[in-house]
């Protein structure tokens, strides 16, 4: 569940970076409330979409790579069919479908390598408290 909320708050967060950063490169676009209010549901429907796939690494029979890249094209697709919904990128301009492939990989990559290093930490606290235990 930890995996789950984190994934809806990095995709919310992401979701607004971009929708900040369309409107910093066109300031005369006017957003209403209600655009704001459906980029918010779409942001909300990725972030969902992202933890519902975080349960794959639940999976033990699979190979852990085969489970990376199954969990990276489900994040890779879903961030494209939302965004299109969103107009975050348009087909016809080839940089922008680009920027949001790297922008999705960057991030997908960025919170992976945190993850890691939560991991590391986690199983050094624990050899750390095992070793204490055993009067080392």
């Amino acid at each position: 569940m930890k995996n789950f909320f984190i994934s809806f708050m990095v995709s919310v967060f992401i979701s607004y970076f971009t929708l900040a950063m369309i409107a910093f490169n066109n300031p005369e676009d006017v957003w209403s409330s209600k655009t704001i209010f459906v980029q918010f549901i779409l942001a909300n429907g990725l972030g969902f979409m992202i933890g519902c796939a975080n349960f794959l690494f639940k999976i033990q029979h699979w190979p852990y790579i085969a489970v990376l890249s199954a969990h990276y094209l489900i994040v890779v697709t879903s961030s494209f069919i939302i965004g299109n919904f969103g107009n975050w990128f348009y087909m016809n301009e080839p940089m922008t479908v680009i920027s949001l492939f790297l922008r999705v990989t960057i991030v997908y990559v960025g919170v992976w390598i945190a993850l890691i290093f939560e991991q590391k930490r986690a199983i050094s606290k624990m050899n750390a408290q095992l070793q204490k235990n055993r009067g080392e």
